[in-house]
């Protein structure tokens, strides 16, 4: 069964842990901050065995959907930099 792009957001996403010096953080994906889903998208990206291209795609989904609330909120705006990583681009 293929993953809908509205499961995925209702997946939830663990952070730190042993070894990271941070607390293991447990949230669904659509309540993670914009700057948190970049972070895991390049993380993602680097990591292609083990998460595969569908899970790169709905990332990249997650942030390009991001890309329009942050533009409407007058937020700093992901951006897709050339090597194909993401970050902000400068204000």
């Amino acid at each position: 069964m293929k993953l809908t792009y509205a499961d995925f957001r209702e997946l939830e996403w663990t952070s730190g842990g042993p070894g990271t010096g941070r607390p293991i953080a447990k949230k669904k994906i659509r309540s993670l901050s914009t700057s948190h889903v970049v972070n895991i998208l390049n993380w993602v990206k680097d990591r292609p065995a083990q998460y595969g291209p569908e899970m790169h795609g709905l990332f990249e989904t997650e942030v390009n959907m991001r890309k329009l609330v942050s533009f409407a909120r007058g937020h700093r705006i992901p951006t897709k930099q050339p090597d194909g990583y993401w970050g902000y681009a400068p204000k």
